[in-house]
């Protein structure tokens, strides 16, 4: 019987984006696209909207949703993504963290500790919702 291989575990920082390598800034701005991403998603599933419905209430086309629904996160900006949180009733609100010792910049999104593991955080996501279903 084949011994098998020791697995290795790293730390994550608590941004996969940042852990797969890429700078700080670009890791938050992609952290919060994929964050703005799922909110979305959500807010078109739990308003029961078509993509067609939504494309409309987005002002954009049926396909553009179907690329959002599908996360495809390299064809939306952070700017389109928070007019889209708007249109949907869900003003999306930043909220800038205090800077750690461990990181060299200011983190601009929190929980992200589980996205490591390949998920987009359920936790962090449902968080999220909470805070815009308290907004005015």
């Amino acid at each position: 019987m084949k011994k098998k291989a020791a697995i290795s575990i790293t730390r994550s920082s608590g941004n996969v984006f940042a852990d797969l390598g890429f700078d700080n800034a670009a890791a938050q701005v992609m952290a919060m696209r994929a964050d703005l991403m799922i909110a979305l998603e959500k807010a078109i599933k739990d308003q029961q909207l078509t993509q067609a419905a939504a494309a409309t209430i987005l002002g954009v086309s049926q396909a553009r949703v179907s690329d959002l629904i599908r996360h495809k996160a390299d064809k939306f900006s952070l700017d389109m993504l928070v007019a889209f949180a708007a249109k949907l009733g869900h003003p999306a609100q930043l909220s800038v963290a205090k800077r750690r010792r461990t990181t060299p910049a200011a983190a601009l999104v929190r929980n992200r500790a589980d996205m490591a593991a390949g998920r987009y955080v359920k936790e962090s996501v449902q968080a999220h919702m909470k805070r815009l279903a308290k907004m005015p």
